[in-house]
């Protein structure tokens, strides 16, 4: 709407002789100029891609939250309100920038924190004031790499969140968008994660985009924004397993329906019973093997093969598959940031598109470090012996 009116008012003005329309026509776009420009800079947030390792590379927001300078993920894997870590809640506070922060959250999380320590934690995260709890809390069903569960979560009422703009200032997403000037947040111990910003994160301050080529995440885009990148975008309809996007992907000559799950660090992931159907691939010239950690705690044991795969109109040639020994429950695997990695997201009330920027997969060669010679005996129809790249 804003994009037709300033349309016309530049008809107006370059049509017009009359001096007055003309300054004032003139008036009227700059200030929709300034406008525009101000719901940029309060709607455009930073993000970090962080890596803290060779392959574990993570979304990292900065936010505030009730008063209290925090971390979050974002994980398109995750459903549901955002999540706050209980784990990471019973932390000291760290100091530094986003990497810094990050990084030694990881080093004093790493499952050290007991359960008392987690309930300690959220009492007094809620004696603080801050925020609301509900008495009776909620059941939060949790689709992890390997297995479901259902865990009973406390459920609080908080002031918005605030998250860095690219500006520098402290915005709130939703404040120009939503009636409810108030955030609703579930706990969970994650073990091994800070905050979570989910998929209906997302969803509700759709249309949202993800740029990790420029490290921005663009929250309520006007609708210019919003067809611009559409038109760049590999559109899919919006198709949903636990409330997680689901997309196409093509491994040889077979197509998988995989969760888009930022919050993965992988490449490509199949589980035990799609890759029964993987046959156009080969195994590195050694076999390897790693071990996956779910949000359940679950471990996963993932043969590493070899492909051709076709995402979104792009082909990577001999790109890494992990081959899960665990099955999912709907979908056939999830794609995780060493492929998404390279593609922009744009996230819309009916579909979701993908964007590709100038970033580079994760190849093979960036997982052997973590990775063992060894298999874990997964049935895939994976040829000979091909050298690693």
């Amino acid at each position: 709407m804003h994009f037709l009116v300033g349309c016309v008012v530049a008809a107006i003005l370059a049509i017009s002789t009359n001096s007055v329309v003309q300054a004032v026509s003139a008036a009227a776009l700059l200030c929709m100029a300034c406008a525009h420009l101000v719901r940029f800079r309060s709607n455009c947030f930073r993000i970090q891609l962080v890596t803290t390792d060779d392959i574990n590379e993570a979304i990292v927001v900065e936010a505030r939250l009730a008063g209290r300078t925090t971390l979050f993920i974002i994980d398109t894997g995750y459903a549901g309100p955002p999540v706050l870590s209980a784990s990471y809640l019973a932390l000291d506070g760290t100091s530094g920038d986003v990497a810094s922060q990050y990084t030694a959250a990881m080093i004093g999380l790493n499952g050290r924190v007991t359960s008392d320590e987690q309930h300690r934690a959220i009492d007094a995260f809620i004696s603080d004031g801050g925020c609301l709890p509900y008495t009776s809390g909620c059941t939060m069903r949790l689709m992890g790499i390997g297995s479901t569960k259902e865990q009973q979560a406390d459920m609080l009422l908080c002031p918005m969140l605030e998250m860095r703009a690219t500006s520098g200032w402290w915005s709130l997403p939703k404040r120009h968008t939503s009636a409810a000037h108030a955030d609703v947040f579930v706990t969970n111990p994650l073990p091994t994660s800070v905050h979570i910003l989910t998929s209906d994160f997302l969803l509700h301050s759709s249309p949202a985009y993800i740029s990790f080529s420029a490290e921005t995440l663009y929250l309520n885009m006007s609708a210019h924004d919003e067809l611009l990148q559409r038109a760049r975008a590999v559109m899919h309809p919006m198709v949903l397993s636990g409330g997680a996007f689901v997309a196409p992907v093509l491994v040889g000559s077979e197509t998988f329906m995989c969760t888009v799950d930022t919050g993965a660090t992988g490449p490509l992931c199949l589980d035990s019973e799609a890759a029964e159907r993987l046959h156009q691939c080969t195994r590195p010239e050694h076999p390897l093997s790693l071990h996956q950690s779910g949000v359940n705690g679950e471990h996963v044991c993932s043969d590493i093969v070899v492909a051709d795969v076709q995402f979104c109109g792009s082909v990577f040639d001999a790109m890494p598959v992990f081959v899960n020994s665990a099955r999912m429950d709907h979908v056939d695997g999830y794609i995780g940031m060493g492929l998404l990695r390279a593609f922009n997201i744009l996230v819309t009330s009916n579909g979701v598109g993908f964007i590709r920027n100038e970033l580079s997969v994760h190849p093979v060669a960036s997982y052997s470090s973590v990775a063992t010679r060894a298999v874990c005996g997964t049935k895939h129809r994976c040829g000979s012996a091909t050298p690693a790249t």
